[in-house]
């Protein structure tokens, strides 16, 4: 019998994510036993034992650093022989399945139990793509049993603890690619009157305004002008339902991951109420506090990366719907007027992804018609 302690990682009060042992369990060498989260880095711990693991003195939940004891292992009873020639799952009731560590992970962060599973991998071993494609069926059947019994379909009044989201997030990326057709628009729009009246608005108001509020009204008008991009296909593919209201969600760059909690009622509310509600949200994210109505109802998504970054991307959609707004960082470039004199005006990148199902070519150009005219417009458009 030995003890086991976490060794020098250089992790200080590190959360246990994802736990894969318990009392009992066998462990080889190779195994990964759980997973560390600290200051946004992701750790694995692996198995350098092979044995039985008698006392387990670490869940799921649980700060740990450098030096704790994790377990207590016996190895005197163990056939070595055996398990170090076979992988075992640690996650399966003892059921020996033959897995890697990292597509036991897999299955993992979306809580499937490798059991139904069956592998095509040499001697039934369960591959990668045995485990996304047992996802991918999952999505196709809707809400099927195997979907209501698992993380997938916690739809509970409660705050969501960081697995959940991420769980959520992945079955709205595997959604969206697989039920969506993609195609991606990309524009430069001049936004130096915009800019010139936010500063303005600062001043008169006394408050500071994120520019993304400003983009955020114009899309909510946008979307009231143009309602096909505020609405969703049904799943037979043969109706367009409209949404009522107009409901932008925002991704967030967070320690857990990318989140999209919702602005509400956006076409409703002026630029101060819209700056309010967006400087909740950041809080929220940033004290990890979210109620799962904070994340839906969402009619649109814009995912913006911010003031350094450059250039276009390809957003995805937000499954189930029919578009999105990719916002890149300002950029300066010359334009000659009438008299052929230079100026620098100041410009936004934008790519928009959207469903080809419903939207063509021209509902795009309409929607980047619209914002560069209330762009240069904005304030006798809120007038």
């Amino acid at each position: 019998m030995c003890k086991v302690y976490l060794p020098n990682l250089g992790l200080h009060k590190s959360e246990i994510i994802e736990i894969f042992i318990k009392e009992k369990s066998f462990i080889n060498k190779g195994d990964c036993l759980f997973i560390l989260e600290s200051n946004k880095v992701s750790v694995e711990f692996v198995s350098e034992h092979v044995g039985v693991i008698l006392n387990l003195y670490i869940k799921l939940g649980d700060f740990i650093s450098d030096g704790d004891l994790l377990f207590k292992l016996d190895y005197s009873k163990v056939n070595v022989k055996y398990l170090e020639n076979k992988i075992i799952n640690l996650n399966n009731n003892g059921i020996d399945i033959p897995v890697s560590p990292s597509v036991r992970r897999l299955a993992s962060e979306f809580s499937i139990n490798l059991n139904l599973i069956k592998g095509t991998g040499l001697k039934n071993k369960i591959l990668r793509i045995d485990v996304i494609n047992y996802i991918k069926n999952l999505i196709y059947k809707g809400n099927s049993y195997a979907i209501k019994n698992s993380k997938f379909s916690e739809f509970k009044e409660k705050k969501y603890n960081l697995g959940d989201l991420k769980v959520k997030s992945g079955i709205n990326i595997f959604n969206s690619w697989s039920k969506i057709p993609h195609v991606s628009h990309f524009t430069d729009i001049n936004i130096s009157s915009l800019e010139k009246y936010r500063k303005k608005f600062m001043i008169l108001n006394k408050v500071k305004i994120n520019f993304l509020v400003l983009v955020v009204k114009i899309i909510s008008i946008i979307l009231n002008k143009i309602p096909i991009f505020n609405a969703y296909l049904s799943q037979d593919k043969k109706k367009i339902i409209y949404r009522e209201h107009i409901n932008i969600g925002i991704v967030f760059s967070s320690k857990n991951g990318l989140l999209v909690p919702v602005l509400k009622n956006v076409f409703k509310k002026n630029i101060l109420e819209l700056n309010n509600d967006l400087i909740l949200l950041k809080q929220n994210i940033d004290n990890n506090k979210f109620s799962l109505n904070s994340f839906t109802q969402s009619s649109f998504t814009i995912s913006n990366l911010g003031k350094s970054s450059s250039g276009y991307f390809t957003p995805i959609i937000n499954y189930p719907q029919i578009a999105i707004l990719g916002i890149s960082g300002f950029f300066y470039k010359p334009v000659w007027n009438k008299k052929k004199k230079m100026k620098l005006k100041l410009f936004l990148p934008l790519s928009l992804s959207y469903n080809h199902y419903v939207i063509n070519g021209l509902d795009v150009v309409n929607f980047f018609n619209l914002f560069s005219l209330y762009s240069n417009n904005f304030s006798y458009l809120i007038l």
